[in-house]
């Protein structure tokens, strides 16, 4: 795991290249290279919180189905949401196609 994590870390960003090579251009290498840096932390931080995230989020729903698995009235109110779901993705995608073929002109007239 460590060598999969390592061996995306080590992929070029492009911005970065791009910022590293202004402040070359420049001549101002170390704010490209604290810039830089803060572009990596940032990033860092974002996708570490998006981690976080899943794997609470993944125990919560793991704790809601074994309430959902029990049966009863739960398991029956999560059946009606689960229609109501599906009725209302499909009209969604129903209106869409039917407005798709009804408009006379795109907006943009492309």
């Amino acid at each position: 795991m460590a060598m999969v994590i390592a061996a995306m870390g080590l992929r070029p960003c492009s911005g970065a290249i791009l910022v590293l090579i202004f402040a070359s251009v420049v001549g101002q290498s170390w704010i490209g290279f604290f810039a830089v840096l803060a572009m990596a932390s940032g990033t860092a931080i974002a996708v570490s919180a998006l981690a976080v995230i899943t794997v609470l989020a993944r125990h919560q729903v793991a704790g809601l189905a074994q309430r959902f698995s029990s049966g009863g009235r739960l398991a029956q109110a999560h059946g009606f949401v689960l229609l109501g779901g599906g009725i209302m993705l499909a009209w969604v995608g129903g209106s869409l196609l039917y407005w798709s073929f009804s408009l006379p002109a795109h907006p943009l007239q492309l």
